[in-house]
């Protein structure tokens, strides 16, 4: 059971970066209030890693609820660029 939670989670970093795309392709497609409530709450995280970005270019200490998003994403759009790069030949 361990090994295959082991294999499962590595096998699956490899599509979060692709899955989060799709979740947010989704939730601009689908008009129903609740998805429209968490199309703003993924808009919102995206903010909340942007404001990161910026913090960490202009040298200001990022608050926790900034580096989180800000990292999740950075790691999974490293991720992605690595894979694309792979999957082109680049890398």
């Amino acid at each position: 059971l361990l090994a295959f939670q082991l294999f499962v989670h590595k096998l699956m970093r490899w599509f979060v970066p692709f899955l989060l795309i799709l979740l947010y392709i989704s939730n601009l497609n689908l008009q129903s209030n609740e998805f429209i409530f968490f199309l703003g709450l993924q808009k919102f995280f995206y903010f909340l890693a942007v404001i990161g970005f910026v913090f960490e270019r202009i040298h200001v200490k990022l608050p926790t609820l900034i580096k989180i998003p800000y990292y999740f994403c950075l790691i999974n759009l490293a991720a992605f660029v690595g894979i694309m790069k792979s999957i082109a030949g680049l890398g």
